[in-house]
């Protein structure tokens, strides 16, 4: 009796610990029927999704999970019932008690009988909605970047002075009449699209701006693959290290061929609007 006494102690002892750490976890907890239906979840869980314990209880996974990705979650969860695959990771989104929706990384487990069944899920719960809701905000940003430089003609482009990478914006492919996909920019196919006669400029520019550290404005002709020539007046800035050293050139190419075009009609039109006063008063 007093062995059996002791090993229920034990047994008790260990399941307190077991519920404590489930309750501690900074993550969602839950543990999940091969159906769905949740068994058992732990407060951060509640806090994640916005529902009490009770309430959750009464539902299933299937419930709160967005429709656009509940195929793939239940995809993954079949794969594990039939061993195909032991664990897997993805991100989705749920509905919270109030209709908001959430963003969370679940990463599901099973855990089977003795004799080899399915008996529950185990679903650990992160909760990165701050993440993918500043992601997208990233990106819609990106796309208004990317929008307002396709409207003003405006490229840019960032060099690294230690690695010689260079990267261009979407805009500046277009300009140059390349794509990312035929085309990769380096110092050298950068020349090489230039104007034969300004190439050497442009260059001895680029050195003076890494030697003296400041700013510089100048103008360039670009050749384009398909014919045509593009005039850019372009502006680099160095940035410099804490030892006052250039690390990187960011650079902007608004393209001003339109407006030089219109410049040079005009003029025109004037010399001859002068002329033809000229010959009149005459």
């Amino acid at each position: 009796h007093a062995r059996l006494k002791d090993s229920m102690r034990k047994l008790a002892v260990s399941d307190e610990r077991f519920r404590s750490a489930f309750e501690q976890m900074a993550v969602g907890i839950a543990h999940v029927s091969p159906e769905g239906r949740f068994l058992r979840n732990n407060q951060k869980l509640c806090d994640i999704v916005g529902y009490t314990r009770a309430e959750l209880l009464a539902r299933s996974f299937q419930e709160i999970t967005h429709p656009d990705d509940l195929d793939a979650d239940l995809a993954q969860a079949r794969r594990v019932l039939t061993d195909q695959i032991q664990t897997y990771s993805m991100e989705k989104r749920c509905f919270r008690s109030d209709g908001r929706i959430v963003w969370v990384n679940v990463t599901v487990s099973l855990v089977r009988k003795a004799d080899g069944k399915a008996d529950y899920f185990i679903a650990v719960v992160e909760d990165i909605d701050a993440r993918r809701r500043a992601e997208s905000r990233s990106r819609r940003s990106e796309t208004l970047l990317a929008e307002a430089q396709r409207m003003a003609h405006l490229g840019s482009f960032e060099w690294d002075a230690a690695s010689g990478e260079l990267q261009w914006s979407e805009e500046l492919y277009r300009i140059y009449g390349v794509t990312p996909q035929d085309f990769t920019p380096t110092f050298e196919t950068f020349l090489a699209h230039l104007h034969p006669d300004d190439r050497e400029r442009v260059q001895s520019m680029a050195l003076i701006v890494l030697e003296n550290g400041m700013p510089i404005k100048y103008e360039e002709r670009v050749l384009r693959p398909g014919g045509g020539v593009r005039l850019l007046a372009t502006e680099v800035t160095p940035v410099k290290d804490s030892a006052g050293h250039v690390v990187r050139l960011i650079g902007a190419c608004h393209d001003i061929t339109q407006r030089k075009q219109a410049e040079v009609e005009r003029e025109k039109l004037l010399k001859e609007l002068t002329v033809r006063n000229v010959e009149m008063e005459a």
